[in-house]
């Protein structure tokens, strides 16, 4: 078995994959982004698979919604499936790999947020009415019953965590839930994984407290429930990965022993975590860029300790949710330098509005576009920086300086024994206007050739053996050469 490195996520082929990726989920009927043409706020098209392709993305998690999939209880809505298989192998096609994702934020439009269809979920029973006790009472639709969307976005969406009825839904999903995809995308080869639940609530924290507390949730709650999904999920597909997340009331350590499945399944795991800037502005900007930064540091520590801890990968599944202010900038740029640091993949919330009822920032303004149809081209230059997405060999370290463009990345090469080239993305039109050099460490240790625009692979020389440590080194025509 050839050496891998701690966490790494390995493709079929034995090549280490880094992924840099958007967030795509719809939160509203129809639940799934249009995919029939481009639009600025819902859309996951053909034309916007180009787009991810050329800026060097490799992944999207993509929202697969339960009331999309099972509006009705016990009716299974195969036309739902089908639209996201076209996404799935659409981008597929343009070397997009995609992570299914059972997203939820507030469990149900009658409590402001997005998961369960309305016949899952209880409104009334042995708990306080939705808001309290946050609030008396919100206002409702004459016609729907929901609260009134203006009135829910009258508060950071967070709040509403705190609620009796959101407390007392999620410790029923504990207790009962049961539920996968089955088997409709075991054998489709461009998805990466499935996602278990996003950003899973404690649980009911006011019959058991003691769920605040680090760890407590996912040790109680979690843990069992991710067991019986991982085992149906199993039963009908061994192969890809799962990811699994923490409670999202956790600001420490996560409470897991093992991954779902246990040491058995490390290999098709992966600890997915999420780290958001604070303090911020309406817009998700920093309010202050130190402070922020400090943040990202405890967290990524923390996260990357748990991933070590439990075995398998670990990924950063949500960052961003900014604008494009020079302050945003300076706080994605040390996120992204600290996932270079750790060899971790990312994907940034989100792509598009997609309806987003429940964010900490503005639709439009954590998405790529202005609503007049501008680009937001200053955030898409900082995600869109150069890196290592195939390694033939086991990465040691990478390096990306967003002042100068220059990059470097070491790796041991197993070029010769895996028959692959190790591939390297860069944008040409945004860091490397005047042309680019490359360099190796040793300088005639490896070769280099571009495929196609935006894109090079790296093969070791046939005299450089196999285990040895290779080095490159990219430099914009002018820019410094990396120390």
């Amino acid at each position: 078995m050839l050496p891998q490195a701690d966490a790494a996520l390995v493709d079929g082929q034995n090549r280490t994959r880094i992924f840099h990726g958007v967030n795509a989920v719809m939160k509203i009927f129809p639940w799934v982004p249009n995919v029939e043409v481009f639009t600025l706020d819902d859309s996951l098209a053909e034309e916007d698979w180009l787009r991810l392709a050329d800026w060097g993305f490799t992944a999207v998690r993509l929202g697969t919604m339960w009331p999309g999939l099972e509006w009705e209880r016990g009716v299974y809505n195969t036309t739902y499936l089908d639209v996201l298989e076209e996404i799935v192998n659409g981008l597929g096609k343009h070397g997009i790999f995609t992570l299914l994702d059972a997203h939820a934020d507030l469990f149900n439009r009658n409590f402001c947020g997005e998961f369960a269809p309305d016949w899952a979920v209880a409104t009334d029973g042995d708990f306080l009415p939705f808001p309290q006790p946050i609030a008396a009472s919100i206002k409702r639709n004459a016609s729907t019953g929901y609260p009134e969307l203006d009135d829910c976005l009258s508060r950071p969406f967070f709040e509403y965590y705190f609620t009796h009825a959101v407390s007392y839904a999620y410790q029923g999903l504990y207790d009962n839930h049961n539920g996968t995809l089955d088997s409709f995308f075991k054998d489709n080869p461009y998805v990466l994984g499935y996602e278990l639940l996003n950003e899973p609530w404690a649980g009911d924290i006011y019959a058991d407290p003691e769920l605040l507390e680090f760890g407590v949730a996912g040790r109680k709650n979690l843990a069992p429930m991710y067991e019986k999904i991982n085992a149906a999920i199993r039963s009908v597909d061994d192969e890809h990965l799962v990811f699994y997340e923490d409670a999202v009331s956790n600001q420490g350590h996560a409470g897991f022993d093992a991954p779902p499945g246990g040491a058995a399944y490390a290999n098709r795991s992966v600890y997915s975590y999420h780290i958001y800037c604070a303090p911020t502005d309406k817009s998700g900007d920093p309010t202050h860029v130190v402070e922020c930064n400090l943040v990202d540091d405890y967290f990524e520590n923390v996260k990357m300790a748990d991933v070590t801890r439990l075995g398998g990968g670990g990924y950063l599944t949500e960052m961003g949710a900014m604008l494009e202010s020079p302050a945003a900038a300076d706080a994605l740029n040390h996120l992204l330098d600290l996932c270079d640091a750790n060899l971790q993949s990312f994907n940034y919330w989100q792509y598009k509005p997609y309806h987003d009822l429940t964010t900490a920032s503005q639709p439009f303004d954590e998405s790529f576009y202005y609503p007049n149809g501008t680009l937001q081209a200053n955030k898409i230059k900082v995600l869109s920086r150069t890196y290592a997405y195939a390694t033939a060999g086991v990465p040691r370290d990478m390096m990306f300086d967003a002042e100068t463009g220059a990059f470097k990345f070491v790796w041991d090469s197993w070029g010769h024994t895996i028959g692959l080239p190790t591939s390297i993305y860069l944008n040409e039109a945004m860091w490397y206007p005047h042309g680019y050099s490359v360099t190796f460490i040793p300088r005639d240790g490896a070769s280099y050739s571009s495929p196609t625009r935006n894109h090079l692979d790296i093969v070791p020389a046939s005299t450089f053996p196999d285990s040895s440590t290779l080095t490159v080194v990219i430099t914009p025509n002018d820019s410094q050469v990396l120390a």
